[in-house]
């Protein structure tokens, strides 16, 4: 539990294989740029989990696998968490298409 919520455990190295398979693009808009990341001398990309980690308990499989992370800026991935939901919405139907 953290801050009197349930937290899954996450494999670090799924959210930088679902990057890497992403081309270290934002998923959203291909042409949104960071900066390069000291890490990976790559496009600053974060990972984002489509059907969020906190609905583990619905499903029997992980969700915390690479189909269901996808490869975002930071900008876009701010939006999904603290943006309107109107603004939201459309992102996030990007992603589901």
């Amino acid at each position: 539990m953290e801050s009197g919520r349930e937290v899954w455990p996450r494999d670090p190295k799924k959210a930088k294989q679902a990057i890497k398979q992403a081309e270290f693009k934002c998923e959203i808009d291909d042409t949104h740029e960071t900066f390069v990341s000291e890490a990976s001398r790559k496009n600053y990309m974060e990972a984002h989990h489509l059907i969020p980690l906190r609905m583990q308990h619905d499903f029997e499989n992980s969700l915390d696998v690479v189909g269901n992370i996808v490869s975002i800026c930071p900008n876009c991935h701010r939006l999904i968490h603290y943006g309107r939901d109107k603004d939201k919405k459309k992102v996030l139907e990007l992603l589901f298409e």
